[in-house]
């Protein structure tokens, strides 16, 4: 059952020499309780869709299309409306634990706010135990102490667990994860996401994980999404992705990434992610690609229906 879907989503900046196009014509639909993983190198446009679902960028954008949540379109929706949802319905681990909390207020006074914002209901007793459970769930030691700590008192991954503990103590519908183990060293890194895995197995709740790691995807996700230069490329379940990946984009970043045991060297992908300053006609990872043939600088890209799980935007590729 479809939870949130994105029906031919366009994000544009607007700007005094240039307008950037960020996300162009992106269809997806995330379904309930599940994990599904957005994956592409920066620039492809991970966040800015991410951070379209809870419409953050209308001051700043210029959006078209429709994001369906609970028969709301978000990017209709009155301020009230979305403060209702965000957070409460909705929340988000945004990339940087370090500027996303509030250096002047201890932990249990933002969660209280937080709280308090979407659960009038409660007073200031059972707020505290509320999230003090939480803090208890994401690992942090001596919750019942910690809790009054200011954020500098904490490390990145302690601070990241803060954030997750805060995205969960209102029991969303959806978490959106933004590349949440992104300025972490690799221990760390794989204890958030066996408490992210953890967490998804043992609720109902949905995730959506952006990230540029594939290593990240395989032991996280049940579908992926790869996503460059503001379009979809491929879309499938992991195993699918991994075992059957078609796009010559999708092979690129399995072939650059690392494999225990093997020595073959890296192979990169040549050039970069493109800024996109014009509205995109064809596809976008033409200058990079192999197989590229002049259809694809002009022509729009077609979807092609591997299996019911498994589609594939690409005009070269035969299936």
């Amino acid at each position: 059952m479809k939870l949130v879907e994105i029906k031919n989503l366009n994000v544009e900046f607007p700007g005094k020499e240039y307008t950037t196009y960020a996300v162009n014509n992106v269809s997806f639909a995330i379904y309930k309780n599940e994990t599904l993983g957005i994956v592409g190198e920066s620039g492809s446009g991970k966040s800015v869709t991410a951070k379209s679902i809870l419409n953050l960028l209308k001051d700043k954008s210029k959006y078209s299309g429709e994001i369906i949540y609970d028969g709301i379109n978000m990017l209709k929706a009155d301020e009230k409306t979305l403060r209702q949802i965000r957070g409460s319905e909705i929340s988000m681990i945004f990339q940087d634990p370090m500027t996303s909390l509030n250096p002047l207020f201890t932990i249990e006074k933002q969660m209280y706010r937080l709280i308090k914002r979407h659960r009038k209901n409660l007073n200031a007793k059972q707020i505290k135990d509320l999230s003090i459970k939480y803090l208890d769930l994401v690992g942090i030691p001596d919750a019942k102490d910690r809790i009054k700590s200011y954020p500098h008192e904490f490390s990145g991954g302690m601070k990241q667990r803060v954030m997750i503990a805060m995205s969960l103590c209102l029991n969303p519908k959806l978490i959106i994860a933004d590349e949440p183990t992104t300025a972490l060293d690799v221990t760390i890194q794989a204890q958030v996401l066996t408490l992210l895995n953890n967490i998804s197995e043992n609720s109902s709740q949905s995730t959506l994980l952006i990230t540029h790691d594939l290593g990240v995807v395989a032991n996280t996700c049940d579908r992926v999404i790869v996503l460059y230069g503001g379009k979809i490329m491929e879309e499938a379940t992991t195993e699918e992705l991994f075992t059957n990946g078609l796009h010559p984009y999708t092979k690129g970043l399995l072939a650059s990434m690392p494999r225990i045991g093997e020595k073959e060297r890296l192979v990169p992908i040549p050039g970069n992610p493109p800024i996109i300053t014009e509205k995109p006609k064809g596809c976008p990872f033409y200058e990079r690609c192999s197989l590229r043939n002049e259809v694809c600088r002009s022509k729009e890209l077609p979807k092609k229906e591997i299996s019911p799980t498994h589609r594939l935007y690409c005009h070269m590729v035969e299936v």
